[in-house]
């Protein structure tokens, strides 16, 4: 009986330090149509990984697969599936946001771009602001032109590098029902972030990093409820000072 593959697998991941944080072996499996947030201090290795399982940066050992594609060795199959938000975006500043949306769908070679990006346009309320160029746009805006980048091709995987960071609440809560829409429409998605706050209650699975070791792993009440609940956020930081995993 064939089995079909996590949405995202790890198996003794690693990286050295170099320029930026390391990462410990690491051992991760997250299963299609989760919500997964990974919360971490700044320097736990966070962007680190998510860059690794973007195939933009090699692992030192072990190896990771996006929908059953190895990040190292079936990159190009890897990036179809996947979509990529990390902390900073850089938006053409001459370019509308539609024209900067087309750009991108065209390096991307997919077809039927134009009406692709009307509808993603649609579908995270940006429509009205098509027009504009990206200078004096709130970060909340920026990081939504992101996503509708990100999530050109129809990935089947979403990784978010701190996509709340700098935000004010309501910003971070336009994002957080936009990861939620994306997820009920079939999408699995990775979350990283500083914070136990907005970005987190959306979340169904939930692991904590730090300084480069995965401390805790660990479902809610039940698969696909969310944290809503904040003493239980707040329990995740307890759990960040032990050097393994905590189950729960």
């Amino acid at each position: 009986m064939t089995t079909t593959p996590p949405a995202i697998l790890a198996k003794a991941l690693s990286c050295s330090a170099g320029s930026g944080p390391g990462l410990h072996p690491l051992d991760l499996s997250i299963p299609h149509g989760e919500i997964f947030g990974l919360v971490g201090h700044a320097g736990a290795g966070k962007s680190a990984l998510l860059e690794m399982l973007a195939t933009l940066r090699a692992p030192q050992s072990g190896h990771a697969s996006v929908a059953g594609f190895s990040t190292v060795y079936n990159r190009e199959q890897a990036r179809r599936v996947l979509g990529y938000l990390p902390q900073t975006l850089k938006l053409h500043p001459h370019l509308s946001l539609r024209e900067h949306l087309l750009l991108m769908a065209g390096l991307s070679n997919l077809s039927g771009a134009r009406a692709r990006v009307e509808e993603v346009l649609e579908l995270l309320s940006l429509r009205d602001l098509a027009e504009h160029r990206p200078g004096g746009l709130p970060l909340g805006l920026k990081r939504r032109v992101g996503l509708a980048q990100a999530i050109l091709h129809r990935p089947e995987v979403l990784l978010l590098d701190e996509p709340d960071a700098g935000l004010d609440p309501m910003e971070a809560r336009h994002i957080r029902a936009a990861v939620e829409m994306l997820n009920a429409g079939g999408m699995t998605v990775l979350l990283c972030t500083r914070a136990l706050g907005e970005m987190t209650r959306a979340c169904t699975l939930m692991g904590v990093l730090a300084h480069g070791a995965l401390v805790f792993y660990g479902l809610g009440e039940a698969r696909g409820v969310r944290w809503r609940d904040p003493a239980a956020l707040e329990r995740l930081y307890v759990a960040m000072a032990p050097s393994k995993v905590v189950a729960v």
